[in-house]
């Protein structure tokens, strides 16, 4: 790299915008898990085993659900992810 890539990288740094997408990032798949989780609650034992998950496997099932643009495909695909979840099996 040349020297003025390692300045910019250094000023970037200080300011603190070399780590602001990776915090940003992290806070949309937070919000993902939640939802996907309030979804499940009330559903025994999928809530649970899901709970129970280690998060990145949990980010897995999140983003998984939430990937669909249309519902119906996020409903037709929620029902195998709980099918799943119901006998405890991580995602494919």
């Amino acid at each position: 790299m040349t020297d003025l890539g390692e300045k910019a990288v250094e000023e970037a740094k200080k300011s603190g915008m070399w780590d602001a997408c990776e915090k940003k990032a992290a806070q949309v798949i937070d919000e993902l898990r939640e939802t996907f989780a309030e979804k499940l609650y009330g559903l025994s034992p999928a809530y649970e085993n899901y709970c129970s998950m280690s998060p990145s496997v949990q980010r897995t099932y999140a983003k998984r659900y939430h990937s669909f643009k249309t519902e119906e495909a996020r409903q037709r695909d929620f029902a195998k992810i709980v099918e799943r979840l119901n006998h405890n099996l991580k995602p494919m």
